[in-house]
C-alpha cells in the first residue's frame, strides 16, 4: 500500500515539473520602448535580447526575445533606398534586456527634423 502512495506522489511531483527553463524578457517594437514595455516568456531556445537598429542615420531600438543563434549577428538590408542595420545583444537572466539605453524614438527624430525645417523659412 505504502509503495503505491509513494509511487502516486513520484508521478504527481514529475507532472508539476517544468521541462526545462524559460527566461522572463521586456519586449517592445522599435520606437517604443520609452513609452510601454510588456513581458514575454521566451521559448527554450531563445534569449532576451536588446537590438538596436539604424534607419540611415536615425537609431532605434527594440526589445525581445530571439534564437540564440541570432545573438551578436550584425545584419543588415535595404529598405526604400535607406542603409538599415540591425545590431542585437543577447543575456540570458529573467528581465536582463531592462537596461534604459538613450535612443532616438521615430517621433522624436521625425519632430526634430520638422522642427529643423521650419525653423529655416523662418
Amino acid at each position: 500500500m505504502q509503495a503505491k502512495i509513494l509511487i502516486a506522489v513520484v508521478f504527481f511531483l514529475l507532472l508539476g515539473c517544468k521541462q526545462g527553463y524559460t527566461l522572463q524578457c521586456f519586449s517592445c517594437i522599435y520606437g517604443t520602448c520609452d513609452i510601454a514595455k510588456r513581458t514575454k516568456t521566451c521559448d527554450i531556445s531563445e534569449q532576451c535580447a536588446t537590438i538596436k537598429a539604424k534607419f540611415g542615420a536615425i537609431p532605434l531600438m527594440r526589445k525581445d526575445c530571439i534564437e540564440s543563434s541570432k545573438c551578436f549577428v550584425n545584419t543588415s538590408d535595404t529598405h526604400l533606398g535607406v542603409q538599415v542595420t540591425a545590431t542585437p545583444s543577447c543575456c540570458s537572466t529573467d528581465f536582463c534586456n531592462s537596461a534604459v539605453t538613450q535612443s532616438l524614438s521615430v517621433v522624436s527624430g521625425i519632430a526634430a527634423l520638422v522642427t529643423h525645417w521650419v525653423a529655416k523659412f523662418y
